[in-house]
């Protein structure tokens, strides 16, 4: 794991163990919730900055980094969200995903029914965001290995999130809540420009192409990428 320093709340700074490879990270007990805005854009950014990155396989077993201790898997809810990571029984705190996190923070949601349906008009395939294997939408409407729900970054929640920060210091534009939403990706997916969530997937250049090497679309790294692209991060 890597040391990156992020700002907190009412001043200050926390540092957070950071594992590229396998997209995870660590949090010392309320660390999570004591990130700045500043510090919360800036992990922001360093998970868009990831998005292509190959992954190590996730263990089904860790160890605490404070006391060793075997971390415990746990399901937990944040408001309507399911969150599922591995925490330290004795309170050292909590190993956590990247996809989880942005979860954890409401800035990824499930899909609507009206979503999944104008998703399965256009698209055969989307890449699931908890386990990043492929799901047939033309048989599915989860992913059959996590059995996670197909979801989507929230464009409202993280523009909520990134209004509370100094627009005119910072000199980012501002983002209508559309501009990363479901339509813009699908737009995206037919132009192939939907950044680092599309993936012509054939199957001799990729792995997780379903039979018949059809396109793969991560609808939460495409609107990351889309988002990331409004706000010059």
């Amino acid at each position: 794991m890597r040391h990156e320093t992020f700002e907190r709340k009412y001043g200050g700074a926390l540092t957070l163990d950071i594992c590229v490879a396998c997209k995870q990270i660590w949090f010392d007990e309320y660390e999570s919730a004591q990130l700045a805005p500043d510090g919360l854009l800036k992990l922001f950014k360093l998970i868009n900055a990831h998005q292509n990155t190959a992954s190590n396989t996730a263990a089904d077993s860790v160890d605490c980094p404070r006391c060793s201790e075997r971390l415990v898997l746990t399901h937990d809810l944040q408001r309507t969200n399911r969150l599922l990571y591995f925490r330290c029984e004795a309170g050292h705190g909590r190993l956590t995903a990247f996809y989880q996190f942005l979860r954890e923070k409401n800035f990824v949601r499930n899909l609507t029914g009206t979503e999944v349906a104008q998703l399965k008009a256009e698209v055969k395939q989307v890449r699931c965001a908890g386990c990043g294997a492929p799901v047939d939408l033309q048989r599915e409407s989860a992913c059959s290995f996590c059995n996670a729900p197909i979801s989507i970054l929230d464009t409202n929640a993280v523009a909520i999130a990134l209004r509370e920060l100094d627009a005119a210091r910072s000199g980012r534009r501002q983002m209508s809540p559309g501009q990363a939403g479901l339509p813009s990706v699908l737009d995206g997916y037919s132009r192939g420009t939907a950044g680092g969530g599309w993936t012509t997937a054939s199957p001799s250049s990729s792995p997780n192409a379903l039979q018949g090497g059809e396109p793969v679309l991560d609808l939460v790294g495409a609107g990351i990428s889309l988002l990331a692209a409004c706000f010059d991060i």
